[in-house]
């Protein structure tokens, strides 16, 4: 026996390296992004523009509908101020509604 590990110990050591080399490149696909893999990933980040920048736009309609409400209870009878309060609670609905569509 102790002639046999003498005349073979580098092939014994050897055969946990290759097992583990083996293990190794059988994993490796699970590492490597598909193509499916980075056009799924794509989609999710230009949502994720999107839905970021119609936040954005819904904080600035936000902020220009305070702005007109204060001048429509300055100037109730101004027709340009009250068409600007319209459009922007049109504006307003509208991004909402995608909004809440993501």
């Amino acid at each position: 026996m102790k002639e046999f590990f003498q005349k073979c110990w580098k092939t014994l050591a050897m055969i946990p390296v290759v097992v583990t080399m083996i293990g190794g490149i059988a994993v490796l696909p699970s590492y490597v992004a598909t193509p499916a893999d980075l056009k799924s990933l794509e989609t999710r980040v230009m949502d994720k523009i999107e839905l970021d920048r119609d936040l954005q736009k819904l904080n600035n309609v936000n902020e220009n509908l305070y702005r007109v409400k204060a001048q429509r209870r300055q100037y109730p009878k101004d027709k340009e101020i009250q068409e600007d309060y319209e459009s922007l609670v049109k504006e307003k609905t509208k991004l909402q509604r995608a909004i809440e569509k993501r």
